[in-house]
């Protein structure tokens, strides 16, 4: 195929661009929160990257399950787009190169975790934010998905169900209830309803520390499934 000249490069961007610009308003992503969202990344990528000046992953000096959660969104919309690319590459080097390294694993040797599971200061901040900010829209979904399976029964799962609040900072907006925040939540749910005697007390301990004591102790009665690709009630 021939490569596009730049005229037909910039309006095939801009066309598909205008398609995910008209949704971001759905995700939260306002002219009225950008502030707050931009100064959450700035704090985030200041905390990623003390972190990475110490350890080459999350958990340690080898990947793991919380390496390839955070790695998705840093790489496809982060590490890629060339402003979000270059502010990385300028302010947050460490996490750039983290990026880097995720995408070359099978080239790396691989050392221990952190001694006694272990988690870093930096890493405890930004969980403990995203108790407090997070996990109040994702019980909120819950609690507004239960309603809406009882007020349509029968009916196939859209992909959003309504709107609700959330904070980032100071700052409040709205955004979509989307049901596939419930199905990413239910996972580690189950995890954490897994564990028993030492190991439950451990995980209750850290969580306390980091505001998430009652966070995690949700409830949901119309857990989901995912059948050929579709969200489904179990």
């Amino acid at each position: 195929n021939q490569r596009a000249d730049e005229a037909t490069q910039r309006a095939i961007g801009q066309k598909n661009g205008a398609m995910f610009k008209n949704f971001a308003p759905a995700l939260g992503a306002t002219q009225a929160m950008a502030p707050a969202i931009e100064a959450w990344y700035d704090e985030l990528l200041a905390l990623l990257n003390r972190h990475f000046a110490k350890h080459r992953f999350l958990l340690g000096d080898a990947p793991t399950l919380a390496d390839f959660g955070f790695i998705g969104p840093f790489y496809a919309h982060l590490a890629r787009d060339p402003y979000p690319m270059i502010k990385m590459q300028r302010e947050a080097a460490n996490v750039y190169q983290w990026v880097t390294r995720m995408r070359i694993l099978d080239e790396l040797q691989f050392g221990d975790l952190i001694a006694n599971d272990e988690i870093s200061d930096e890493i405890n901040q930004i969980l403990s934010r995203m108790f407090r900010e997070q996990f109040p829209a994702l019980r909120d979904t819950v609690a507004q998905l239960e309603q809406w399976a009882i007020a349509n029964p029968d009916t196939a799962i859209p992909r959003m169900i309504g709107q609700h609040n959330f904070i980032i900072g100071d700052s409040e907006g709205q955004r979509m209830v989307n049901p596939f925040n419930q199905w990413m939540l239910q996972r580690p749910l189950d995890f954490y309803g897994t564990l028993q005697g030492e190991e439950k007390s451990k995980v209750v301990h850290w969580l306390a520390q980091i505001d998430g004591a009652d966070a995690i102790d949700i409830e949901i009665n119309k857990p989901l499934a995912r059948v050929n690709n579709r969200l489904v009630f179990a």
